[in-house]
């Protein structure tokens, strides 16, 4: 079907990207929408935070309200000539249970709701005794360096460039 002016072009063009936009984001989100990296937020999460230690004084939460869960993605959307896609952190989807020291605690040093600082905490290993005075979680466990690894060092190039050839459309950077 022959594209007859300049308005069904712009939809055309506009929808191809928001998909490649969406699928990049995806990629960079979660390990199973990729074909070739290694590195995603979810893995680096697991592998960096969760694979470092088994907890002494709580449960590890469902996905859902932990710290990984926190986490998610929007669907891409196309607003005029604009095309978004994020990744974003919501820590009130972390469970909050002060009485289990779960991303908090009623001692007197430290608030009964820690979930906006907990991604800190565990990049900069800075929960200090909240959870304990020994163990993992006093550690550096930086998953997020390696996603910002991924995207300055060509890897959110290449997944571009694998998303636009996917659709048949010649990717050149310049």
């Amino acid at each position: 079907m022959p594209i007859m002016n300049d308005q069904e072009l712009n939809a055309i063009v506009l929808n191809d990207l928001n998909d490649i936009v969406d699928e990049v984001i995806k990629r960079i989100y979660d390990r199973d929408n990729q074909t070739t990296s290694n590195i995603s937020l979810l893995d680096e999460l697991q592998d960096v935070v969760y694979n470092a230690g088994t907890p002494q004084f709580y449960n590890r939460q469902p996905f859902a309200e932990s710290l990984a869960g926190s986490f998610d993605k929007e669907k891409t959307v196309t607003i005029g000539q604009e095309i978004v896609g994020e990744i974003f952190q919501d820590y009130s989807r972390m469970s909050n249970k002060p009485d289990e020291y779960v991303h908090g605690s009623h001692t007197k040093k430290f608030p009964p709701d820690v979930r906006e600082f907990i991604a800190q905490m565990v990049i900069e290993g800075s929960s200090g005794p909240l959870f304990g005075t020994s163990g993992f979680w006093l550690d550096k466990r930086d998953f997020w360096s390696p996603i910002e690894d991924l995207v300055n060092n060509g890897g959110l190039d290449k997944f571009i460039e694998e998303a636009f050839n996917k659709r048949g459309i010649i990717w050149k950077k310049f």
